[in-house]
């Protein structure tokens, strides 16, 4: 159920070294999408993101497809995964000994949705504000790994394994 995370990594990689190394390999692998996107932007000015570049690149039924195929199937999806894995990581402490009910982490996931929906739909300033604050945690938790990743390698601790549990 888990989604790729720190756990997951460290699971198949076995070393504090070799899952620091891969996560800045797809650091810099989003680093090079990111300017990708910056590139794009710089040289097609018009609105639209995906949508504009893909109809300057491939024409308007292309750029229709990809706008319908992203709306009804990808950002939806995404969307679920998220929730999903925020569900299971967040009710499994509460079964520390087996894996947690599939309908409660179904229910906390689809709440959170219908929450963050509505908090959306209600003020887009409190979804901002939501927004900042999960960005906030996010960079928390990354510069967390890092720094316990990196003083774990100053302890000399770069071929061993960690054990995540929750």
């Amino acid at each position: 159920m888990p989604s790729i995370t720190m756990i997951l990594v460290e699971e198949f990689i076995r070393g504090v070294g070799l899952c620091l190394l891969v996560w800045c390999a797809c650091g810099l692998i989003s680093l090079v999408g990111a300017l990708c996107y910056a590139e794009l932007g710089t040289t097609i000015s018009r609105s639209g993101g995906d949508y504009a570049y893909i109809m300057e690149a491939f024409g308007p039924l292309c750029a229709f497809l990809q706008l319908w195929v992203n709306l009804i199937v990808i950002r939806p999806t995404a969307q679920a995964v998220v929730a999903l894995t925020f569900a299971y990581y967040t009710v499994q402490p509460l079964f520390p000994n087996c894996e947690p009910p599939a309908a409660a982490v179904s229910l906390l996931a689809a709440l959170c949705i219908s929450l963050l929906t509505f908090v959306n739909a209600m003020s887009v300033r409190a979804a901002t504000v939501i927004q900042d604050l999960f960005t906030a945690a996010k960079l928390f938790a990354l510069t967390a790994i890092i720094i316990t990743g990196l003083a774990l390698i100053g302890k000399g601790m770069l071929c061993t394994t960690l054990v995540f549990t929750l």
